[in-house]
């Protein structure tokens, strides 16, 4: 990895970068709420340390499969958009990019081959996408992915108007912006490798959960930190067992946090929208 992917990685998993820091919980608040701040503010409670492990393991095993999957299908369009050489400095559409494929040497047969399996893998992230819709069992869980996919893709966009435009054009069609699928496909389009994009969203997860720890009062900065080195020491080994899994293997391991997640709007005083 060179030291602008480094950077552009950086950038992109730093807190700083606004996809909503209020949104999800996680089930964190759930959690609490449900427990009790004071039972899980002790020091010798597993119950925690439990919750913490099985939000990363539902994390994983439900997302992961998913931006693969998303990441596959958007690396595939690069490289079918990158076969012609047409000059992109004026390409602003598909219809731009339609012209300028006429323009070349290309055959208007191989042109019209590409222009399918464009439109074929573009359905194919808005079906990743309505199947995230469909498998999401909470709803409040369907709710904070559609927003941080939402924002996710509105800064990303604003952010890389140079990423290719096929990408930029997917993004547009899908009806849900679920976070997973918008992740897997910018992450592609910005030329971050599959690992990485991997890596990185498991360590926005455990993020996100030290933030909302110390947000709720439960524990410190400090202990925060203590925590969040011992969740990431599990990270490598949470995505070795599920890279390989294909989009149909996506699942919850720990459905409890999942069920306790539906009560986030039913609390009087809550923090997080869901």
């Amino acid at each position: 990895m060179d030291a602008n992917q480094l950077l552009m990685l950086l950038q992109l998993t730093d807190s700083a970068f606004p996809t909503g820091g209020f949104v999800h919980s996680l089930g964190l608040e759930s959690f609490v709420q449900y427990f009790g701040n004071k039972q899980v503010k002790k020091a010798d409670d597993k119950r925690l340390n439990d919750a913490l492990i099985s939000i990363l393991e539902n994390s994983a095993s439900f997302n992961l499969p998913l931006i693969k999957s998303a990441y596959i299908t958007a690396s595939r369009l690069v490289q079918l958009h990158r076969r012609p050489s047409i000059d992109n400095t004026n390409v602003r559409s598909c219809k731009d990019m339609v012209i300028g494929l006429e323009q070349t040497n290309i055959d208007k047969e191989s042109i019209q081959v590409n222009l399918i399996k464009t439109y074929d893998l573009t359905d194919e992230l808005v079906h990743m996408d309505k199947l995230c819709e469909a498998m999401s069992t909470s709803h409040t869980v369907r709710r904070a992915s559609s927003r941080q996919g939402k924002a996710f893709r509105e800064v990303s966009l604003m952010l890389y108007p140079d990423m290719d435009l096929a990408i930029l054009s997917a993004l547009k069609d899908l009806p849900h912006c679920h976070y997973p699928v918008i992740y897997g496909a910018v992450f592609a389009g910005l030329g971050q490798d599959l690992d990485t994009t991997l890596t990185s969203f498991m360590f926005g997860i455990t993020r996100s959960l030290i933030t909302t720890l110390v947000k709720l009062d439960v524990v410190g900065t400090l202990e925060g930190q203590r925590i969040q080195l011992n969740l990431q020491n599990a990270i490598p080994d949470i995505v070795e067992r599920n890279k390989c899994k294909v989009l149909t293997h996506a699942c919850l391991r720990f459905p409890l946090v999942d069920i306790l997640q539906n009560l986030q709007d039913t609390f009087f005083t809550k923090l997080f929208y869901s």
